[in-house]
């Protein structure tokens, strides 16, 4: 869920250091806040989401803290009238039925922050073009349909299942994102993509593994949970059959129910 507000930037505000923000788990909740100065240096774009719900209460006061550490934020411009809802979960488990899919965003948008729902939507147009032109008869039949949903699954849904699966971890997790802050690995890789050194960077990790034992143990966990999840999500029958695609449908969506 989540709302997005324009505010002015006031009279004699200095240039902000960083006029990009974005704030993970903001005020420890489930979900992101940001706060981006837009590129005519006078416009604040707000955000805040929450996974499961956003109260006015829990908005006003992400707002609050936001201005607390944002001066660019001044009076309020336009938006915040309407909180949208995004799927923001893996692909939904069925795709097709007879003379329908489900594609793009309604095929649910796992990466919201960098619009998964369009990049994986145009591409799973080609294959679902592909699908239907190459069919010898009855194009629109969920039988000839599924072969779409059969090569996003191996290609782009499996992907997308175990971002999924980590994103959740994140969201529930209390003190893990701090902890990989703190060990150094962040700036480490900074440092290497910049062109620095790879020293920098192994010095960070063997601190994450021997000062934050506990978090290089969840987040091997949830590597090998994610490698799982795409193994199973590719693994997709490959020929249509409903008793078949329906066992492994559950176990598909197993993971995202607990």
């Amino acid at each position: 869920f989540v709302k997005r507000e324009f505010f002015a930037r006031p009279e004699n505000c200095p240039p902000p250091e960083h006029p990009k923000k974005i704030y993970l788990k903001h005020k420890n909740e489930n979900g992101i806040s940001r706060c981006f100065l837009k590129k005519d240096d006078e416009t604040s774009d707000v955000l805040v989401g929450r996974i499961g719900s956003l109260s006015d209460e829990t908005y006003e006061n992400a707002i609050a803290d936001l201005k607390e550490d944002n001066p660019v934020i001044g009076d309020k411009v336009s938006g915040g009238d309407v909180i949208f809802e995004i799927p923001v979960r893996r692909p939904l488990s069925n795709l097709v039925a007879n003379g329908y899919v489900l594609l793009g965003d309604s095929a649910c948008m796992t990466i919201p922050i960098i619009g998964s729902g369009i990049g994986s939507g145009l591409k799973a147009a080609k294959m679902l073009a592909d699908a239907v032109t190459s069919a010898d008869k009855e194009p629109f039949s969920k039988k000839n349909l599924y072969r779409y949903q059969l090569k996003f699954m191996r290609e782009i849904g499996g992907k997308h299942a175990a971002i999924e699966l980590v994103k959740n971890k994140l969201l529930s997790s209390r003190g893990e994102i701090d902890d990989l802050v703190k060990s150094g690995v962040m700036e480490g890789l900074a440092s290497v993509v910049s062109g620095g050194s790879a020293k920098r960077l192994v010095k960070s990790f063997l601190a994450l593994f021997f000062k934050y034992f506990s978090l290089w143990k969840t987040l091997f966990g949830v590597s090998i949970k994610a490698a799982c999840v795409v193994s199973h999500a590719t693994k997709m029958p490959p020929r249509f059959d409903e008793k078949e695609f329906e066992k492994w449908r559950k176990k598909y969506d197993k993971p995202f129910n607990k």
